[in-house]
């Protein structure tokens, strides 16, 4: 491990007592990570989101880096961006893109580049594992069931049909995305050369 990822890795490890937003998906679903830079300088309008280990999204102008594992998935709309919109929009979810993603500005100093970190947002995915009772529904259910056997051994075959849902009817399910709100992310520097920088700054 070369000197600039360890002290990326260290950095990281130094800022995640930054609370941060939890974001819910679905597999295969589009997400947005949101991001603001409002009140923040954008010299260069250099963008950079990336995971522990890995490069996500960069976007300088109108030139722009995907990650190897993202590749078709993942964009920070140039027309957002210049408006200090840095959201990340992620597209056909997988299970693996759970985790933790960091957003950082790019900022030019002489012969190197400061990577200003911004914020964090925790991305949880799950899976589709179809419509679900909900607990009232349950317990109204047995009510329903235990009035129906009672009814029937005290009166020989007949059975009280007045309560309860009808006959084939079924239960309706809501799923959201749950989102904790924020408090004020930290703001930090450190030097950093983004993967995508290299290969930017050669076709320029």
């Amino acid at each position: 491990m070369d000197s600039v990822n360890f002290l990326f890795i260290y950095i990281t490890w130094l800022i995640t007592s930054v609370d941060s937003q939890v974001i819910s998906a679905r597999v295969g679903s589009t997400v947005v990570l949101p991001c603001d830079l409002s009140g923040l300088p954008k010299p260069s309008m250099y963008i950079q989101w990336r995971t522990d280990f890995d490069v996500v999204f960069e976007r300088s102008r109108r030139e722009s880096y995907q990650g190897e594992r993202y590749k078709g998935r993942v964009n920070v709309p140039e027309e957002h961006l210049f408006k200090g919109n840095c959201s990340l929009v992620l597209r056909n979810v997988e299970f693996n893109d759970a985790g933790v993603y960091y957003t950082y500005l790019f900022m030019k100093r002489s012969k190197r580049s400061i990577a200003r970190f911004i914020q964090r947002v925790k991305l949880k995915v799950y899976e589709d594992a179809g419509p679900t009772l909900s607990l009232p529904f349950l317990v109204f259910s047995l009510i329903v069931v235990g009035t129906r056997v009672t009814s029937s051994a005290g009166q020989g075959e007949r059975v009280a049909s007045s309560t309860g849902p009808a006959h084939g009817a079924t239960s309706s399910v809501a799923s959201y995305d749950e989102v904790e709100s924020p408090t004020e992310s930290g703001i930090g520097e450190m030097s950093f050369t983004g993967q995508g920088c290299e290969a930017m700054s050669k076709k320029g």
